[in-house]
């Protein structure tokens, strides 16, 4: 009866012993679960600031030399810094790019391409690699023989262009040029400012040629030289829906050709 008794006793203490080791392995799975939620969570971080910030292996001359200078941009003469925004990950690579401040003209997508095709040393916080997010500026600079090319295909540009208008009854001069009737103001009282450029701190002037009929008509509207970011197709907008005074040459009203500044500046 004793030996019955100690069986019964013996057999709780394993059942007993059984259910603890269950909570002790549900436990650890728990706290498993908890610290790779907790990891995913950091790994999701992204540094502004980092004790070895990420830098392009090689250096930035090798983003400079994988930088191609857009044909277009280079025969509007635009030169400048475009600023990106690059998010570079644990492992060196880019993963994620935004300009800051652009030039447009083909530049900003020429810079993202260059910075996106650089591999980087991983920015580290306590010898640890993180995700870093950096902002690299690309200068974007004729060559004297570029300029030089630049001036002189423009003054032969300049002067097919006269030929070719002088034919179709347009004009680059007049006696009186067409103004906006109201001022700059009525123009610049139909701009929206881009959420993408306020965002990005995109600021300057975009020029649109617009072609001005015998009745101050817009009859076309296109970008000369812009700042992207949404303000060139804004400032083009703009003036398509504005009425000029005509231009007047030899006492008569005449189609005209206009270059029209539209400043975007940030209160």
């Amino acid at each position: 009866m004793r030996a019955f008794k100690n069986i019964k006793v013996l057999a709780k203490m394993v059942l007993l012993l059984i259910f603890c080791s269950q909570i002790s392995l549900a436990q650890n799975v728990e706290d498993q679960i908890t610290q790779l939620i907790v990891e995913n969570v950091q790994d999701t971080t992204v540094y502004l600031v980092a004790e070895k910030m990420p830098e392009p292996i090689g250096g930035v001359e090798v983003i400079a030399k994988k930088l191609k200078y857009p044909q277009a941009a280079k025969l509007a003469g635009i030169q400048g810094k475009v600023f990106v925004s690059a998010v570079i990950d644990e492992i060196g690579n880019v993963i994620k790019t935004e300009i800051l401040k652009g030039l447009g003209s083909g530049c900003d997508e020429a810079a993202i391409e260059a910075i996106k095709s650089t591999k980087f040393v991983a920015g580290t916080i306590s010898s640890k690699p993180v995700k870093v997010k950096v902002v690299i500026p690309l200068i974007f600079k004729l060559a004297d023989k570029d300029k030089s090319e630049l001036i002189e295909k423009n003054a032969t540009d300049k002067k097919r262009e006269e030929e070719k208008l002088f034919f179709k009854g347009i004009h680059l001069s007049a006696d009186v040029m067409p103004e906006p009737i109201g001022g700059i103001s009525a123009i610049m009282e139909k701009i929206v400012y881009p959420e993408e450029a306020k965002k990005n701190g995109v600021q300057g002037k975009v020029f649109v040629a617009a072609l001005i009929d015998e009745n101050g008509k817009v009859m076309e509207a296109s970008v000369y030289q812009g700042i992207g970011s949404g303000c060139d197709e804004i400032a083009e907008k703009a003036i398509a829906k504005t009425t000029f005074t005509p231009g007047i040459l030899d006492g008569k009203k005449v189609k005209v050709r206009v270059i029209i500044p539209v400043m975007f500046k940030l209160n």
